[in-house]
């Protein structure tokens, strides 16, 4: 499903109105039927008294539609516009002019003292229809505004938000000083980034999609290249296991990880990969860390990689010297025959760790996922991932992203669309921006956001297990947008599996990864449900 901006939403309205030639007051009517029908869906009430909230723009004009709508319905209502009068204009004015023509009660409060007379009406209506701002809204809100949403946020009845909710930035999820807490908001055309991201998806409920009559092919027309993944898309990206098939079929994932300390990370990187169906996993890591590792995960295999032998790589390697200086024997002969490598968990900070990373991105023929510790390395040269032979993937929390791109946290969780795409134009790299509603983003431009995934993440080690889940669906499946946005609903399926038997609370990460079978197996039924004899 598209996912739009608010440019983007004004563009595909004037190429609808203006190309396709279909008049504006027609996709206005063709809204509010669709948010009054998502509605009524969710409502099991009689019907009662509802009060729609109105401002002068195309959304107030989404609500008068609504109103009428209603009122066919049975209900009792009243519109407030929270305007002048003279002030409407457009197909914003045509609809309120059919209220006044049909006698629903319309009353003109445009300050606050007007609005404070009938306050009460919108605290105990049963129904309260938010129709104050549409996707324009940027600035925080006047105080007017602010006070309206606030005696909106006391009604004891249900409250419906038209488009999105009034105070929710509408490509960022940011609030605008206050904002609507919606029960339910019906979205026109196409979902928007600020419904999606928090904290603009906790405001706005449940969402749905309202088909207002813009034709597809709009998006196409404007080149809208940001989706959500969808749980219909796994049937088509994860083909069954042939029957035939063995462990050389699936890939084998080579983790470039752990230290003294810090070993757990990348056993619990291999443990997500082989949870996720890599065929072979090893572990490379310092020699002293090989003894803790060996034989805690059986299936395992733990190679250490000696420093101190600098020869040449043996023929077939994935490594490319390019003529420069090997980085030593073992970590050749580690990189011979593997599908993909990830390096970073738990691997520590020091010299020789920057060395070994930037060698990797130099010469690595495959993909690389860096996480964790090899962040850290590129925060002082994101560009190196741009050198690299093969194409790499990037897992940074919001942390990480801070420092590879010298910005405030606060400041990327504002906009979390925009500097993961950044990120990864940067490094041309995957980027996949962790967090809540994590954002996968393409070198490209294109970007993903998953919908998957919940609280049970927020554990040390679950960014590890999804490290090795997104290395084996690289390895098996290819490296691609989609893919690795694959990878990432299926860890977060995993959490929201858990979320149902056990809450949120005490969760390990190696049980995250212990939950993935099932999450596989769920998806296999899609696929080729089991036969029964």
């Amino acid at each position: 499903m598209k996912i739009v901006t608010s440019a983007q939403m004004r563009a595909l309205d004037t190429w609808a109105m203006s190309v396709v030639r279909i008049p504006g007051v027609v996709l206005m009517e063709n809204a509010g039927q669709a948010i009054t029908q998502h509605f009524l869906s969710y409502w099991d009430k009689p019907a009662g008294k509802a009060v729609v909230v109105a401002g002068k723009g195309n959304n107030g004009g989404d609500g008068a539609v609504v109103a009428r709508r209603l009122v066919d319905e049975g209900w009792s209502v009243q519109v407030l516009l929270c305007a002048e009068r003279a002030q409407l204009s457009g197909d914003a004015l045509v609809q309120f002019e059919f209220l006044e023509k049909l006698g629903i009660s319309t009353v003109e409060v445009s300050n606050a003292p007007a609005f404070r007379q009938v306050e009460n009406e919108v605290i105990e209506a049963d129904l309260v229809v938010d129709a104050l701002l549409g996707t324009g809204a940027t600035n925080n809100l006047s105080l007017f505004f602010r006070d309206v949403v606030h005696v909106i946020n006391q009604s004891s009845g249900f409250r419906l938000a038209v488009d999105l909710p009034t105070g929710v930035c509408a490509d960022t999820g940011r609030i605008l000083g206050d904002a609507v807490r919606a029960n339910l908001t019906v979205t026109c055309a196409y979902l928007k980034h600020g419904l999606l991201q928090y904290p603009g998806a906790e405001y706005a409920g449940v969402v749905k999609v309202a088909y207002v009559g813009i034709p597809r092919q709009g998006v196409h027309h404007l080149g809208v290249v940001d989706s959500v993944f969808r749980e219909e898309e796994l049937p088509a990206l994860l083909p069954p296991r042939r029957s035939e098939s063995h462990k050389g079929n699936h890939g084998h994932v080579l983790v470039v990880g752990g230290s003294r300390g810090k070993a757990g990370a990348a056993l619990l990187t291999a443990t997500g990969a082989l949870r996720s169906g890599a065929g072979l996993v090893t572990v490379g890591t310092f020699p002293e860390v090989c003894t803790s590792l060996e034989g805690r995960v059986p299936e395992v295999m733990v190679e250490g990689i000696d420093l101190s032998d600098r020869a040449e790589p043996r023929q077939g390697s994935v490594l490319n010297t390019g003529g420069a200086k090997p980085f030593d024997k073992s970590l050749f002969d580690l990189l011979h025959r593997k599908s993909v490598v990830v390096v970073g968990p738990g691997l520590g900070v020091s010299t020789v760790v920057d060395d070994l990373v930037h060698m990797l991105l130099r010469s690595c023929r495959v993909p690389i996922v860096l996480d964790a510790d090899a962040l850290n390395v590129l925060q002082a040269d994101i560009g190196a991932c741009s050198q690299a032979s093969g194409r790499t993937v990037l897992l940074p929390h919001p942390g990480e992203a801070s420092r590879l791109l010298g910005e405030r946290v606060e400041e990327i969780q504002e906009n979390r669309p925009f500097f993961a795409r950044k990120l990864a134009q940067l490094a041309n790299s995957y980027v996949v921006l962790k967090g809540a509603r994590t954002i996968v983003a393409a070198p490209h431009g294109n970007l993903r956001v998953v919908l998957a995934g919940n609280s049970v993440l927020a554990t040390g080690g679950s960014g590890d297990v999804l490290a090795g889940v997104v290395a084996t669906m690289i390895a098996q499946l290819g490296l691609s947008l989609d893919v690795v946005a694959l990878a990432v609903h299926l860890h977060g399926s995993a959490a929201d599996k858990i979320l149902k038997t056990k809450g949120d609370r005490g969760i390990l990460a190696s049980e995250i990864a212990a939950e993935l079978p099932a999450v596989f197996a769920a998806v296999m039924e899609l696929v080729a449900p089991v036969r029964q004899f």
